[in-house]
């Protein structure tokens, strides 16, 4: 189901098209290679046409693109090891928002001067 300014289609809106698979591939290891820069620069550049705002995929160009298909035991390595480093990267944006969100804390007590830092915690980033 698809949600548009709170209105619920059940099936893809018109601009959609959906592909259906004919042989059994590893829908994870496809669907970060289809985010990834190097299709997105290298095939899918190749298949859009329109400018500005009103761009869309040329399905018949889309369909045209070869693509080397790894075997599936492969296919599901890359996507088990590429998923590990999303959650790893996910983990560290989340544990830098809260720094921020500490820093932002700290900071107006330390300037105020209701907080002191030691000495010898500001020279170890020297």
């Amino acid at each position: 189901m698809y949600r548009k300014h709170s209105i619920l289609f059940t099936s893809p809106p018109p601009a959609y098209t959906v592909l259906r698979l004919k042989i059994e591939l590893n829908s994870n290891f496809y669907r970060l290679f289809f985010k990834s820069y190097i299709f997105i620069e290298k095939y899918l550049n190749l298949t859009v046409i329109g400018i500005r705002g009103g761009k869309q995929i040329s399905i018949p160009d889309f369909l045209s693109i070869k693509i080397l298909i790894p075997p599936l035991k492969k296919q599901k390595e890359i996507a088990d090891a590429l998923s590990i480093c999303q959650q790893e990267i996910d983990l560290l944006n989340q544990l830098a928002e809260k720094y921020k969100t500490q820093k932002r804390g700290l900071m107006p007590k330390i300037l105020a001067g209701e907080w002191r830092i030691k000495p010898e915690v500001v020279n170890q980033y020297e």
